[in-house]
């Protein structure tokens, strides 16, 4: 079953691909002063992919997590009681 992935997912996913990626992949992002910071240009792209692709439906693999409707009471024997 696929489930729409949410845009927390969508950035840790794409912030790890940027984190990942080499140096020369994001040198065109430059600081006021002309430094790389590589920080705040992962944090950048990131928040720029993750606007671009916004209307896009980006499909995942549920988990078993996923599919459960409600969770489960923390204390069953009591449930019911009053």
């Amino acid at each position: 079953m696929m489930i729409r992935a949410n845009d927390d997912e969508l950035a840790q996913a794409i912030k790890i691909a940027l984190v990942t990626a080499k140096a020369y992949a994001i040198r065109d992002v430059f600081s006021a002063t002309r430094a790389l910071n590589r920080r705040v240009a992962v944090e950048t792209l990131t928040a720029r992919i993750v606007a671009a692709l916004r209307p896009y439906e980006i499909m995942r693999e549920a988990r078993d997590s996923d599919l459960v409707e409600k969770t489960l009471p923390l204390f069953p024997d009591f449930e019911g009681r009053k």
